[in-house]
C-alpha cells in the first residue's frame, strides 16, 4: 500500500533497504520449501549439510511476510484513497499484463468461459491462492480504527492487549490450530497483531528493545538457528515432523526473530540514498511478478529446481541467488512503466473523478 511516488524522498533509506531486504525473503522462502520441499527424515540423515542449509534459510526467510506487515506498523498506515488506488493500479497492471503477455505468446487458452473466468479472477485476485493482497487490504481499511486506539490507550492498556493477543494468536492459532480465521498468519487477524506489535515497540521503547543494532542483527541469527536446530534434531531422531507448524508466521521463534531483524535496521544510520529508496518503491513488484498464477510453477518454481539438479554445492547456492537477483531487478525495472502511467495518466483520471463524486454527493 505504501508505494506512493510522492512519499519517496521521505523514506528513512535504512528501513526502505529493510523493505528490499524483506521482498528478497519472500524469493528465498519461495525457492526454498516451496520449490525444493523441505528436508524429510531421509535427507537429513543421507545429506544432512543440505538439509541443515534449507532448514537455516528458510528459517532466516520465512518471517518475510510478517517483516512486511511489522513495517507497516512501525510507520503506521495513513490511509489515502490516491494511494489504495495506486496499490490497486500496480496489482492490476501486473495480474492483466502477465496476463495478455500469455495469450499473445500462445500460453493460455482462453477460448472456453471457464479459462476466461479464471483469468479474470486472476486479475481481481479472486483466486484462492492470491491470499497476501486482500489480507493486506483488510488491514489497510482497518487502520484508521487501529490508529485511533493506539492514540486514545495507554501504554499498559495496549501492552496487556497484545500479550492477551499473542497468547491466544499463539493457543489457537499456532499450537493448536483451534482456531481457523488465523490460517497460520495469513490472514488480517493475524495482520492486526502485527501492525499493533510494532506500534508499540517504536511508540514505547523497553529494555529489550534498546540494544545496539548489533546486538539486535545477533538475536534475529540466534533466534534462526535456533529454530534450525531444534527442526533438524526433530527429524534426526525420527519423532513426527513439526516443521511446518515451526515454520509458520504465527510462530513465535519467527515473530521476535523478525521484529529484531526491524530493529537492527531501524538502528542503521545510513543516510539518504535515492537508488535505495527507488528499489524499495518498486520492491512489491517483484511480489506481484513471480507469485503469478501463471508464472509461479512453469517458470519460477521450475527454473529454481531445474538449477538446483544441474549444479552441487556451492555452485547451486550461487546459480540460484543469481537468478533470485534477475528475477528481482526484472521486477523492478518492469515496475517503472506502471509508475509512469500512473503519475503521468492515471492518477490524473482518479482524482478528476475523484472531484466529480465529491461533487454530485
Amino acid at each position: 500500500m505504501e508505494q506512493q511516488t510522492d512519499r519517496i524522498k521521505s523514506r528513512a533509506s535504512n528501513m526502505e533497504l529493510l523493505r528490499v531486504v524483506a521482498m528478497f525473503m519472500v524469493l528465498m522462502v519461495h525457492a526454498d520449501f516451496l520449490a525444493l520441499g523441505a528436508p524429510d527424515a531421509n535427507l537429513v540423515h543421507q545429506e544432512p549439510l543440505f538439509a541443515f542449509g534449507q532448514y537455516f534459510f528458510e528459517a532466516l526467510s520465512i518471517g518475510c511476510v510478517d517483516l512486511f506487515v511489522l513495517l507497516s506498523g512501525w510507520f503506521g498506515i495513513k490511509p489515502k484513497w490516491s494511494g489504495f488506488c495506486n496499490f490497486i493500479f500496480q496489482c492490476l497492471f501486473f495480474s492483466a499484463g502477465i496476463l495478455g503477455v500469455m495469450l499473445l505468446l500462445g500460453k493460455v487458452e482462453m477460448g472456453s468461459l471457464k479459462d476466461w473466468a479464471k483469468g479474470v479472477a486472476g486479475i481481481f485476485s479472486m483466486i484462492g491462492g492470491e491470499w497476501f493482497t486482500k489480507s493486506y487490504i483488510g488491514l489497510y481499511l482497518l487502520a484508521p480504527l487501529l490508529n485511533l486506539y493506539v492514540e486514545k490507550v495507554s501504554r499498559t492498556t495496549l501492552r496487556n492487549f497484545l500479550i492477551a493477543f499473542y497468547l491466544f494468536q499463539t493457543l489457537y492459532g499456532w499450537v493448536s490450530n483451534g482456531a481457523g480465521f488465523f490460517i497460520g498468519g495469513y490472514s488480517t487477524m493475524s495482520f492486526i497483531g502485527l501492525y499493533l506489535l510494532a506500534r508499540y515497540v517504536r511508540l514505547y521503547p523497553m529494555k529489550c528493545t534498546s540494544w545496539s543494532g548489533k546486538a539486535d542483527l545477533l538475536v534475529y541469527v540466534g533466534l534462526s538457528l535456533v529454530l534450525t536446530l531444534t527442526v533438524f534434531a526433530w527429524e534426526y531422531v525420527g519423532v513426527a515432523s513439526f516443521t511446518a507448524r515451526m515454520y509458520s508466521y504465527v510462530s513465535p521463534l519467527v515473530i521476535v526473530a523478525v521484529l529484531y531483524l526491524l530493529l537492527a535496521f531501524s538502528k542503521w544510520r545510513i543516510g539518504h540514498h535515492a537508488w535505495i529508496n527507488w528499489l524499495g518503491a518498486s520492491s512489491f513488484a517483484v511480489y506481484l511478478l513471480h507469485t503469478n498464477m501463471y508464472l509461479l510453477e512453469p517458470y519460477f518454481l521450475s527454473t529454481v529446481r531445474h538449477l538446483f539438479s544441474r549444479f552441487e554445492g556451492i555452485s547451486s547456492l550461487l546459480v540460484v541467488f543469481a537468478f533470485l537477483l534477475a528475477v528481482f531487478a526484472v521486477s523492478v525495472l518492469l515496475d517503472q512503466p506502471r509508475k509512469y502511467l500512473w503519475k503521468t495518466y492515471v492518477s490524473k483520471i482518479v482524482e478528476r473523478w475523484t472531484r466529480l463524486s465529491l461533487i454530485h454527493i
